[in-house]
């Protein structure tokens, strides 16, 4: 009876939410066939309810947290339960795993804060303003600990003009673009990601954007003055930094949520959007959400997103706006543009074909193909790490298979 209020719900809910946004793990939405009894535990947990510690062995215990880890969730869970009675906590090794990982996420968070600051610091000398995206500033904005919110890159955002100076800064300082994606083809991510020449064990990859929510099937229309203008500056010990207001960073969250992750969900992303969404005042924040979301072509996925958390961490929307029919009425680019980030995952034809649509000649259709099937060096051995350089053939042969291993299984 005590799994009732929590576990119906996700058997109503969440099934039809991740039918087509997929959870990750393999298989995709393994999270949702996880035993009800340690699914009701995690989800206590999140919401900061009282859990019932659920009598299971050790095996599903160690399954469970497998699981967790592809969602990056294991830290915050790790900080929660140390604040419940031992009586509610899991047996002893699965505190210690993830202790090991709250242990991991904070020695690389101390490590990436000091990478921050000198990043900042390179940009302010030069006279250029950076806002920092994503993890890397939602761990210090939102979490109780910045190692409770991990990440593995830092996201900048600068302005268009000032783009090619920021790289040229970035350069003196050490980086190396992976490709040189500004000056050529456009790419829905408008980023290009730099990786630290001769530190990189020490530093992680900083991606630099010149826009945001660019995407497949969308019209283009560069708003980043608006992002700069609406921003707010957070003072922490040893770190001062610009970041995007409440409003823009949940609407962006969203796109990236829904966008472009739908088929690989983690819990994590969503216990974001519910903390940004208990930033937002009512009704004046809420009211500009709805604006804006549709202004940015994110009306569907900022739905889709409140929802999800909703589910899993019990966020509650505020009166008057959580109905989703009184919102604005999403517009047919953006309805199709997310029909076509779901269908490119299933169909590699309507990927390629969004893909290649972006180069308006045929020069730069043959270049986005290139950089499709050959990316650069350097991302491919970020991504499929081995244990020689000169293995680099081996590293894009493992991802020319998951390519395969995927068409097949689809």
């Amino acid at each position: 009876m005590d799994e009732e209020p929590i576990i119906r719900p996700l058997e109503d809910k969440a099934r039809s939410l991740h039918t087509h946004l997929k959870l990750a793990g393999e298989p995709k939405n393994a999270l949702l066939y996880t035993p009800d009894k340690l699914l009701s535990y995690i989800l206590s947990v999140l919401r900061d309810e009282t859990p019932h510690l659920p009598e299971v062995s050790r095996s599903k215990w160690s399954d469970l947290l497998a699981l967790l880890n592809s969602h990056g969730i294991l830290p915050l869970l790790y900080w929660k339960i140390g604040h419940l009675p031992p009586e509610q906590q899991p047996p002893e090794n699965t505190v210690a795993h993830m202790r090991s990982m709250f242990m991991k996420s904070r020695a690389l968070g101390l490590q990436m804060e000091k990478q921050l600051l000198n990043l900042l610091d390179a940009f302010s000398n030069a006279g250029i303003r950076a806002l920092v995206l994503k993890g890397s500033a939602l761990a210090w904005l939102l979490y109780p600990d910045p190692a409770t919110r991990p990440f593995h890159d830092i996201d900048l955002l600068v302005s268009p003009e000032e783009f090619p100076k920021a790289r040229e800064i970035l350069y003196k300082i050490g980086y190396q673009s992976t490709l040189r994606e500004f000056d050529g083809f456009e790419n829905p991510g408008c980023e290009e990601a730099f990786i630290h020449q001769t530190n990189s064990r020490d530093n992680c990859c900083v991606e630099l954007h010149w826009e945001l929510h660019n995407f497949f099937g969308m019209d283009r229309d560069n708003r980043t003055e608006d992002l700069f203008h609406r921003a707010i500056e957070v003072e922490i010990p040893d770190l001062t930094f610009e970041c995007l207001h409440w409003v823009d960073a949940l609407t962006h969250a969203a796109l990236h949520l829904v966008m472009t992750h739908n088929q690989d969900l983690r819990l994590l992303w969503i216990y974001d959007i519910a903390l940004l969404a208990q930033k937002l005042t009512v009704p004046e924040d809420w009211k500009l959400l709805q604006e804006r979301s549709s202004i940015w072509g994110a009306r569907l996925s900022v739905e889709h997103s409140l929802k999800m958390a909703q589910v899993w961490t019990g966020l509650h929307l505020p009166k008057g706006f959580d109905d989703f029919s009184t919102w604005p009425k999403p517009v047919e680019a953006e309805i199709s543009a997310l029909d076509n980030a779901i269908l490119r995952y299933s169909r590699p034809g309507v990927y390629l074909k969004l893909f290649l649509s972006d180069s308006p000649t045929v020069f730069g259709k043959a270049l986005s193909l290139l950089k499709l099937i050959f990316p650069s060096p350097d991302r491919i051995r970020s991504r499929y790490p081995s244990s020689h350089r000169w293995l680099l053939p081996i590293s894009y042969v493992r991802r020319w298979w998951r390519w395969f291993v995927k068409s097949i299984r689809r």
